[in-house]
């Protein structure tokens, strides 16, 4: 099942090839979830065209609204939705053009949800759910937009900030 994920991350890059950012975004699995995460990525070198690793870990909470009762089927019980962990490792390759990055990665991505259901006979289950994923994304970093916006953080940091954002299908 292919699931479409919109993620912004903000990044601090030091000593060149290290890379720490923090991210959220918006995913759907049964019902709407936001993911806050932190990412740690390594770049293998200093030049255009980049490859790197990555690794994340995070949070998924619920967004979306619980169900609703179903007033045609009098044994439908709404779901109570729970958030989980997420973690990812993958491997990517950037590419640079003056102010502007693109980038695609490849991970494994783990995740887990879950949703609390009183059945037909008024007992109350917990559904977990353990997603295993191949995520492919593909995604841009905006240098320009940060230093535009918000000119007294460029002035400091220079090109340690970057705004990234990725579309993945996962």
């Amino acid at each position: 099942m292919l699931h479409s994920v919109s993620t912004i991350i903000l990044n601090y890059n030091y000593y060149d090839k290290h890379i720490l950012g923090i991210g959220s975004g918006v995913e759907f699995m049964g019902s709407t979830f936001s993911p806050l995460y932190l990412e740690y990525k390594r770049l293998f070198n200093e030049k255009k065209t980049a490859p790197f690793i990555f690794f994340r870990s995070g949070a998924l909470i619920h967004t979306g609204g619980n169900d609703e009762s179903d007033p045609y089927n009098q044994y439908y019980h709404p779901k109570d939705y729970k958030g989980g962990i997420s973690l990812a490792v993958g491997t990517g390759i950037s590419w640079a053009k003056e102010d502007l990055e693109t980038y695609l990665s490849f991970a494994y991505r783990y995740a887990q949800t879950s949703y609390k259901q009183q059945n037909y006979n008024d007992i109350l289950y917990t559904y977990k759910n353990y997603y295993n994923r191949l995520e492919i994304k593909f995604g841009f970093k905006f240098l320009e937009y940060i230093i535009k916006c918000f000119p007294q953080i460029s002035q400091i940091f220079a090109d340690q900030i970057l705004l990234s954002a990725g579309i993945c299908a996962i």
